[in-house]
C-alpha cells in the first residue's frame, strides 16, 4: 500500500507538469493573463494514459532505484486504467524505448537494481510490448548466455505478453537447452509451439523429470484440449506415485477426465475413476460419463463406480434417490461378492446422506 500511495503522488507530481510538457515539446507555451476572471470556473483537464505516461518517462533517469521502480510501476498502473482510454501506438513505442533504455542502464549489482530490472522487463514484455518491446524480447531469449534471459522467459510466458513468431523459435529452442528448468519447460513449450507440442510435451513427460516437471508437463499436455492425452498422462501420473495421494495430484481438467472415463478401458479406466475418487469436486461433471460404466466387465471397475457413487451424491451431482437407485439395480445384478459389499456399503453411505424428517409434535397445537 506504500509503495502504491507512492506511485500516485509522483503521478500527481507528474500530471501537473503534464500540460507544461506538452507545452514545451509543441512550441506552444503562453504567457499566462495577468487578470482571472474569478466568476468563471473550468473543470481541470482529465490526462489521458498518454499524457500520464509521457509525463512519468523522465523519471525513469532517476539516479535513485527505488524512484526508478516507482515510475516503472505507475506506468503499469496507469495502462491498466482504461477509464482514461488506452496507450496509443506511437506512445507505445516511445514509452518501450524509455523502459529499454532503463533497463539497460540499471545496475544489476544492487538488491534495489536487481528489483528495477525485473519491473521493467515485466512492464516490457508483459504490457508494453510494441514493436521495440518485441525486437528486444527476441534479442534477449536469443543471448543464451546472458542472465536475464530466464528472467525474460519468466515474463515471456505470462498471459498477455509480447509475441511473435521469432520469439516463440527462440522460446522453444531455449527449452531444449539447461538454462530452463524441467518445471519450466512445459508451458514454454506449449506456449511457443501450440497445438504442436503434445510430441514435445509426451517424450519430455516421459523422460526422467521430477515431480513438477511431470505435473507441469500434465497441466500443459491438458490445456491442448486433446482427451487422447489423458491416457499417458494419468500413466505417468501412476508411474510417479502421483495417483496415491490427492495432495500429490496435479490440476486435472474435468471435461477431458469425463471423456476420458467414457471411452477408456480397464486399465486407463481405473486411473481415471480413482482420479474421479481422490478429488470428489471432479465427480459433479463426470457422474454420467461414470454412470455408464457401472455394467463394466471387469470387478474392479464396478467396485470403483460404486465407491465414488456417495462422492456423486454429496457434491450434488446426483441427487439421492437416483443413487440410491442406481446402486440398487446394481446390487440385484451383481454376483461378485467383494463388489457386492462395495455396494452395499456404498449404498448405506447414500441413505446416510437422506434429510432426517421433521419431528412430529408430540402435544400438537389445536388451532
Amino acid at each position: 500500500m506504500e509503495n502504491r500511495m507512492k506511485r500516485w503522488v509522483m503521478l500527481g507530481s507528474l500530471g501537473a507538469m503534464a500540460a507544461l510538457y506538452f507545452s514545451l515539446e509543441t512550441g506552444k507555451v503562453e504567457t499566462p493573463k495577468p487578470v482571472v476572471n474569478l466568476t468563471e470556473v473550468t473543470e481541470p483537464k482529465v490526462l489521458t494514459v498518454d499524457d500520464t505516461v509521457l509525463a512519468t518517462l523522465p523519471a525513469l533517469e532517476a539516479s535513485d532505484m527505488e524512484a526508478r521502480q516507482s515510475a516503472l510501476e505507475a506506468i503499469e498502473d496507469a495502462m491498466a486504467d482504461t477509464d482514461r482510454g488506452t496507450l496509443s501506438t506511437e506512445v507505445r513505442e516511445v514509452a518501450a524505448k524509455a523502459v529499454i533504455a532503463a533497463f539497460q542502464s540499471t545496475s544489476g549489482e544492487t538488491p534495489d537494481g536487481v528489483e528495477a530490472k525485473k519491473v521493467a522487463l515485466g512492464l516490457l514484455i508483459g504490457r508494453l510490448g510494441g514493436d521495440a518491446g518485441r525486437a528486444f524480447t527476441a534479442e534477449l531469449l536469443g543471448g543464451a548466455t546472458s542472465s536475464w534471459t530466464l528472467e525474460a522467459l519468466q515474463a515471456w510466458v505470462k498471459p498477455g505478453s509480447v509475441n511473435g513468431l521469432v520469439i516463440r523459435e527462440k522460446a522453444a529452442e531455449l527449452a531444449k537447452t539447461e538454462l530452463v528448468p524441467d518445471s519450466m519447460k512445459p508451458v514454454v513449450l506449449r506456449k511457443a509451439l501450440g497445438k504442436k507440442a503434445e510430441p514435445e510435451l509426451v517424450a519430455l513427460l516421459n523422460t526422467a523429470i521430477g515431480p513438477s516437471a511431470i505435473a507441469a508437463c500434465a497441466v500443459e499436455l491438458q490445456n491442448l484440449g486433446k482427451v487422447e492425452v489423458m491416457g499417458p498422462v494419468l500413466s505417468r501420473l501412476e508411474e510417479a506415485g502421483m495417483l496415491q495421494d490427492h495432495k500429490k495430484l496435479p490440476w486435472v481438467s474435468a471435461k477431458l477426465l469425463s471423456e476420458h472415463i467414457r471411452k477408456a478401458d480397464v486399465e486407463d479406466l481405473k486411473r481415471a475413476l480413482r482420479v474421479a475418487y481422490l478429488r470428489p469436486g471432479l465427480t459433479k461433471h463426470s457422474v454420467k460419463a461414470i454412470q455408464e460404466r457401472a455394467n463394466h466387465p471387469s470387478p474392479d471397475v464396478r467396485k470403483l463406480v460404486a465407491r465414488i457413487i456417495p462422492d456423486a451424491v454429496k457434491s450434488e451431482g446426483l441427487d439421492v434417490q437416483s443413487g440410491e437407485e442406481l446402486l440398487l439395480a446394481r446390487l440385484k445384478e451383481e454376483t461378485d461378492a467383494t463388489v457386492k459389499s462395495e455396494i452395499e456399503g456404498s449404498l448405506a453411505e447414500v441413505r446416510r446422506t437422506r434429510p432426517a424428517p421433521e419431528a412430529t409434535p408430540t402435544n400438537p397445537v389445536q388451532p
